[in-house]
């Protein structure tokens, strides 16, 4: 849903990139991905692709630099 300044409802997609850029930079990548992940379902429900796909690809590039997030992953499905 949409506010009266046609932002998404809920923390601002710039606020959640802020704070995955924050925690990346302090190579706290677990963080860094769950705000990544919240900034493109933001960015989705905004009809934002662009968006999208650049948040995930920053997710996985953060999933890379420490491999043990994408094992806990796969271990919970």
């Amino acid at each position: 849903l949409l506010n009266s300044q046609g932002a998404v409802e809920g923390h601002p997609v710039d606020l959640l990139a802020l704070l995955a850029h924050h925690y990346e930079q302090a190579h706290l990548h677990e963080q860094a991905v769950a705000f990544l992940s919240r900034a493109a379902q933001r960015a989705r429900a905004g009809y934002n692709n662009a968006e999208v796909v650049d948040f995930m690809t920053s997710a996985l590039k953060n999933v890379e630099a420490e491999p043990q997030l994408a094992d806990a992953d796969t271990r919970g499905h």
